[in-house]
């Protein structure tokens, strides 16, 4: 059967009622009614997500646009994985969750969670030096949670980084997710190019580049918040993918070698662009 299309959900979730098996979301109203009525989703590149709240609970609803052949299994593994880190939200995977005239389709659900994705806090604190400094060594906590989890999640990037309003930090989308049972299924997506390394592979050390990456993004707004208006462009921190596959050549790494106090942490970076992803070295190497 045809995989379902953006428009095609949209109309569905006008009657919750109808198409949901789970009672709690049959029972909801979609959050955020946009043109003509339609439900507007937050959209990504494999799923669209809709918030859905009743009188007392909020789900942000993650509805899939493309076929996965190991999408269930995934998550199946997933479900049972232990420890489950704090930063990651609980989830429930429905595999014949929403029903369109089309047949069923697979949607997760997931407890909403309020706060600000991490660009759009950085870019409000820009003149908060201290506040950037935490921020970097909030960052470094979580990657130290998502290891002694035995987790990497495969797609750390701005859009994946919710900064709640109590000021902890948590992780979206686990599409990505790799874990020591999932290690022989391929994964659901590769990850924002702004924040892989170039040779990104499925292993358990793949988050080790991305998450050095955004260290050194905070730790250079702190001390360089200028740097924001000059390298952002609203769709990463400080990096661009061309800066991972050149960094010799890179103007991005060429401002920040400039940038007192910052030196190692940047050689550190530049390095790890050449050397193979599962050598690059564990961030709480550079955070002690």
């Amino acid at each position: 059967m045809p995989w379902p299309t953006q428009l095609d959900y949209q109309e569905a979730l006008a009657f919750p009622h109808h198409c949901f098996t789970d009672m709690e979301l049959a029972t909801a109203l979609v959050a955020s009614p946009g043109l003509f009525g339609l439900p507007q989703p937050i959209t990504g590149n494999f799923a669209n997500v809709y918030p859905l709240k009743n009188d007392t609970s909020t789900w942000a609803v993650r509805l899939f646009l493309r076929e996965d052949a190991v999408r269930s299994e995934r998550y199946a593994r997933l479900a049972v994985h232990s420890p489950w880190p704090r930063c990651l939200l609980p989830f429930t995977y429905q595999p014949t969750g929403i029903t369109l005239t089309t047949g069923s389709f697979p949607l997760l659900k997931v407890p909403w969670q309020a706060g600000e994705l991490l660009n759009a806090w950085v870019e409000k604190n820009l003149n908060q030096s201290a506040a950037l400094q935490a921020m970097a060594d909030l960052w470094a906590a979580l990657i130290g949670e998502l290891g002694r989890a035995q987790l990497a999640h495969g797609d750390l990037q701005h859009g994946n980084i919710v900064v709640t309003p109590g000021g902890e930090l948590r992780l979206l989308d686990y599409d990505g997710l790799w874990a020591p049972s999932l290690a022989a299924l391929p994964p659901g997506e590769w990850g924002h190019p702004s924040y892989q390394h170039p040779q990104r592979v499925y292993v358990s050390t793949m988050d080790r580049f991305p998450a050095l990456a955004i260290y050194v993004a905070l730790r250079a707004l702190a001390l360089a918040p200028e740097l924001w208006y000059r390298l952002d462009n609203g769709d990463n921190l400080l990096f661009r993918r061309e800066d991972f596959a050149d960094p010799s050549g890179s103007r991005t790494f060429a401002l920040l070698r400039d940038v007192r106090g910052l030196r190692l942490l940047v050689a550190a970076l530049q390095d790890a662009c050449s050397v193979p992803p599962e050598r690059v070295p564990l961030l709480s190497r550079y955070t002690a």
